[in-house]
């Protein structure tokens, strides 16, 4: 989502449905993934995917916010 220009108003809506995609993935890779006490590979990669569309869905809001402002 970072890559598209500030004006296009697909941008946000390109952001909550990555977020929604690793949402329904995590829920989906529940069943076939043991339930252990350690973090698994696959674990830590949904989560650094999800932090990384957090953080590009964050950085899109404050862009449109301060095109806004100015």
């Amino acid at each position: 989502a970072s890559f598209l220009r500030p004006a296009v108003g697909e941008r946000l809506g390109f952001g909550i449905t990555l977020i929604l995609a690793i949402e329904v993935t995590r829920i989906v890779m529940v069943d076939p993934v043991p339930n252990c006490g350690e973090m698994l590979n696959v674990s830590i990669i949904i989560t650094a995917c999800s932090f990384g569309a957090y953080l590009s869905l964050l950085q899109s809001c404050l862009v449109l916010y301060l095109e806004v402002i100015t």
